[in-house]
């Protein structure tokens, strides 16, 4: 036997592993430590960031056959650790901020002291801990406050349950250490939780249904105890999905927990979780679809994309079930890239939170930050698919479990660290299964994939940690993924260089090294002179597009002329654009009107588009459109005319004006403005 971790579990794994003489399989390790598959996980990658640590190969995988450790490793963990003391597990800031409040939910009382000898920490840094928690905690309405015995938490059951959800939704929390797995009950839990989707037609993803797994479990042996339960509620009648109640109102009953309000709590859970498939019969997914084709329409009309609603809208509304669920009972959903969102992806944020506002009148109300930067990924990962059917080479798959939800995190945040290399649209398993390999360099992936294939695969979080972005890195470097920035002649250069002066040893681990490094330096970023220049918007409409009209002008048409009018001057568009926005409005109504009296005027690059231009006529005297085919009727009193070139290139000019457009104040100041150089000060 081997004492070398003291990751719970840790020693099971390596000592079962020592023993074996083949390899292992996911299910046998499943079964030998009694977790779940996100657990047996968990533990691997602790135990083999330990063994990295200690400069021992770490536990393989190989594809298709199983897990093993390498015989050299297998020497010195028998040489150097058996029978030897404890050691003490390094936590992280965060994991043992995690493990603090869990702690506290759990009803265990903490001081200084036991926070010092549990992660071997000073008494300094115990106290940074705590304010940590203290402020993390604050969010979800909860608080730690001192008694006689120690530090307890403060706050409602529902809320400390919430956070416990929320920590669990990272598949890489710590607190998957933490629960006691009954391998029994978590394939009962499982199996009951398929019944669910049989009898509602909505399917979980994987990640979703791992969680849903280990919470259950949790929280059927934390509601074992009365006064962790909530007040039964003598009412039964209820708005939520009524299939959804009684499924948990049987199998609590199943549980020996007889507790109406306890049903409810669960089955707003269950409807709170991300589904893949949804029932496209059941009723309120009837209602979200012509939600969601609209939410595409505004992204459109706003971004001048071309985002197709047949692609997305099954996509969309399907992850709009779930967002309708988690607004409806107010279970927040905290984003762990927010503000590289809002910062690095700005224009699409922007556009997304314009978009969604019908889904935020159906739900009366408005969604938080954290949920339209998921939304937006949608978006993102459509524009990009746009691209890549355009021909675009694909040199990397990126697969997940459903090739939705955070499978998209991932994908973007690839696409800015290494934005010269192709990757693919996040692919499913099924999708992956039935994909041509035959160009692939690299698999990348968030899941074990069990398909043999002889492409290098690298398994990572979806949200990559240094480590994660480390092997990215040695992957890219192994599979000669550069990121286009040098070419070849500038390795053999150095490698001719060199040759003159020093014997070269290993020619071609030089050559990978070279390569490597000449890559690193590419993707430094360059330092940026301060500028003092105009924005893109203020070079996108320069005070000459610009118009103030004060005579009245007889019909919208003409409105529509007069502001394209700059555009047509310049010849960056042909009369047949402005023709083309004229007949669309006519078609299908006054659709481009994105309210507060604005309209933007656009069609696509194909209509009569030369080059890239935008325009801007304020008028004196709104003008109403309005025609016999279509019943609405909107008042414009400023025309943007957009003359986009493709998806892309207007975006960030659109994105500024589209912040000012959301500010009322702004909108009145412009309305109020009397010249076109008034209007260009506001602009800028």
């Amino acid at each position: 036997m081997i004492n070398f971790t003291n990751i719970k579990h840790g020693n099971d794994l390596l000592n079962y592993l020592l023993t074996r003489q083949d390899y292992t399989t996911l299910e046998e390790l499943k079964t030998q430590l009694g977790l779940s598959r996100r657990g047996t996980f968990y533990v691997l990658k602790r135990v083999n960031e330990e063994l990295n640590d200690s400069k021992l190969d770490i536990i393989m995988n190989l594809a298709g056959v199983g897990y093993f450790i390498p015989e050299e490793t297998k020497k010195e963990l028998l040489n150097r650790y058996s029978e030897t003391q404890p050691v003490t597990e390094q936590f992280t800031k965060h994991q043992r901020c995690q493990l603090i409040a869990w702690d506290l939910i759990n009803h265990k009382s903490l001081s200084l002291s036991d926070l010092t000898n549990r992660f071997q920490i000073s008494k300094h840094t115990a106290i940074s801990d705590l304010k940590s928690v203290r402020e993390r905690l604050e969010s979800h309405g909860l608080d730690i406050i001192q008694q006689p015995k120690g530090k307890h938490i403060s706050g409602s059951e529902i809320s400390q349950r919430n956070w416990v959800l929320e920590a669990l939704n990272d598949r890489d929390s710590i607190l998957y250490s933490q629960i006691d797995i009954n391998p029994s009950r978590l394939i009962a839990i499982n199996t009951e939780i398929h019944k669910l989707e049989k009898i509602t037609g909505n399917y979980f993803s994987d990640d979703a249904l791992s969680t849903l797994d280990d919470f259950i479990l949790w929280f059927l042996e934390r509601i074992k105890r009365p006064e962790n339960q909530l007040p039964d509620s003598p009412l039964r009648t209820t708005n939520v999905d009524s299939m959804s109640i009684n499924w948990s109102i049987k199998f609590l009953s199943d549980n020996n927990i007889h507790n109406f309000s306890e049903s409810y709590f669960l089955g707003r859970i269950i409807n709170t979780s991300q589904f893949y498939r949804v029932n496209r019969a059941d009723g309120l997914i009837q209602t979200i679809f012509p939600i969601s084709r609209e939410i595409i329409d505004r992204f459109n009309t706003v971004s001048g994309a071309n985002v197709s609603p047949e692609k997305l809208e099954l996509t969309l509304s399907t992850h709009l079930l779930s967002t309708f669920y988690r607004s409806k009972f107010m279970i927040p959903y905290h984003h762990p890239n927010l503000e590289q969102i809002t910062e690095g992806f700005r224009e699409l944020f922007s556009f997304t939170k314009y978009a969604i506002r019908p889904f935020e009148k159906f739900i009366n109300g408005h969604l938080s930050d954290d949920e339209i930067a998921l939304i937006a990924l949608y978006f993102g990962g459509e524009l990009r698919a746009i691209e890549s059917r355009r021909g675009k080479h694909v040199d990397v798959l990126v697969v997940c479990s459903s090739g939705i939800g955070t499978s998209y995190i991932l994908q973007q945040q690839l696409i800015q660290h290494y934005p010269n290399i192709d990757f693919s649209q996040p692919l499913s398993v099924f999708q992956y299964k039935n994909q041509d390999l035959s160009n692939i360099k690299l698999i990348i992936s968030t899941i074990e994939l069990n398909v043999p294939v002889h492409i290098p695969i690298v398994r990572v979080s979806p949200l990559p940690n240094k480590k994660d972005w480390e092997t990215i890195e040695k992957a890219f470097i192994n599979g000669h993924l550069t990121d286009n920035h040098f070419n070849e002649a500038s390795v053999n250069s150095l490698l001719d260089i060199i040759s003159n002066y020093a014997r070269i040893e290993n020619f071609d681990g030089l050559t990978d090294a070279l390569r490597g490094y000449l890559n690193q330096r590419a993707k430094l970023p360059l330092k940026k002179t301060p500028t003092t220049g105009p924005t893109s918007l203020q070079k996108l409409l320069p005070s000459s597009h610009i118009t103030y009209a004060d005579d009245e002008l007889d019909n919208w048409k003409n409105v529509v002329q007069q502001a394209l009018k700059p555009l047509l001057t310049e010849h960056l568009i042909e009369q047949r654009y402005v023709d083309r926005i004229i007949r669309l409005t006519v078609v299908n109504g006054p659709y481009m009107v994105l309210g507060n009296g604005i309209m933007l005027a656009h069609g696509t690059p194909n209509d009569g588009v030369n080059d890239l231009g935008m325009s801007l006529l304020l008028l004196q005297h709104p003008v109403t459109i309005e025609n016999k085919d279509h019943a609405d009727k909107r008042t414009i009193q400023i025309v943007i005319g957009l003359a986009p070139l493709d998806q892309t290139s207007h975006l960030s000019a659109l994105s500024q004006l589209m912040q000012k457009i959301q500010d009322d104040h702004w909108v009145k100041q412009i309305k109020a403005a009397s010249s076109v150089a008034e209007i260009s000060n506001l602009l800028s």
